[in-house]
């Protein structure tokens, strides 16, 4: 599924937040004009549980830029003070076609993000 970028947003569970800047040029005319670069093509992975994999697949042609994840369904434990659940893994596929995410937790789900520029 493709989603329109409209902003980058971030949400912490806890005290250490990880981001992640991606810069891209601009592409400047023979006039000395400066253009706009399209908007990226960000896709999402399908809504999954504790252990399993969402994979966001970069269309045919394009490579992974960047991305993230996003929790669906959050528990909290400890009255509401604690997440509940520990990212095993949040970053680029090897083959750098998308972007995957794994958790570890009882009763969260989330997805995977990818951003990926346009061929």
């Amino acid at each position: 599924m493709r989603v329109k970028l409209s902003a980058w947003k971030a949400a912490a569970a806890s005290s250490i937040i990880t981001a992640v800047a991606v810069l891209v040029p601009l592409s400047i005319s023979s006039a000395g004009a400066s253009a706009a670069p399209e908007e990226p093509i960000i896709v999402e992975g399908p809504l999954v549980g504790a252990g399993e994999l969402s994979y966001a697949k970069c269309p045919e042609g394009t490579r992974v830029s960047g991305g993230g994840m996003e929790f669906a369904d959050l528990t909290l434990t400890n009255s509401g003070r604690n997440p509940n659940f520990a990212l095993t893994r949040d970053g680029p596929a090897r083959d750098g076609s998308g972007w995957v995410i794994s958790s570890f937790s009882q009763h969260n789900k989330n997805r995977a993000f990818a951003m990926c520029p346009h061929p």
